[in-house]
């Protein structure tokens, strides 16, 4: 089931199942194709998947300015603040999260995701990535805020 819902990546295909086992574990809930299609109405809409010509207001596939540009209005920071050297926290967490939506979908390379960020290196990319999957698997606030993010990215406007 995951397999045929999701085809864009293996990458993307393995964050889906991180995501159905960590759900399972911070509901109790066994995994089975109930468990699964939840998790991924909210990660994968089958009917609203971005797709070249639809997805965003310029209407073309998701870029990383548009996950930047939904992720501070989501968190009320400014794009300055997320591309800063800043490492309180109000602003960590927002450029985590983004970085994450960003290597999660689109295709762009974990050095292009770096520079679109202020210019950082690739590693800070994949920690960014590292520790909101963790944060995701043991916090339900974390989930549900990357979920909600990313139903918003991924809804074609009527």
């Amino acid at each position: 089931m995951l397999a045929d819902r999701i085809t864009d990546n293996v990458r993307a295909l393995e964050g889906a199942l991180i995501r159905v086992v960590a759900y399972h574990s911070l509901t109790g809930r066994p995994i089975d194709v109930a468990l699964a299609n939840e998790v991924l109405d909210g990660l994968y809409p089958e009917s609203r998947r971005p797709t070249p010509g639809a997805g965003n207001p310029a209407g073309a596939a998701l870029t990383v300015e548009h996950i930047q540009d939904v992720t501070c209005e989501a968190f009320g920071v400014t794009r300055d603040d997320l591309l800063s050297t800043s490492r309180a926290a109000s602003v960590a967490w927002p450029r985590q999260v983004a970085m994450y939506l960003a290597r999660e979908h689109t295709t762009e390379s974990l050095p292009s995701i770096g520079r679109s960020f202020g210019g950082r290196n690739h590693t800070t990319v994949m920690h960014a990535c590292k520790r909101t999957s963790e944060r995701m698997a043991s916090d339900p606030e974390a989930y549900e805020t990357v979920r909600a993010l990313t139903a918003r990215l991924c809804t074609v406007p009527s």
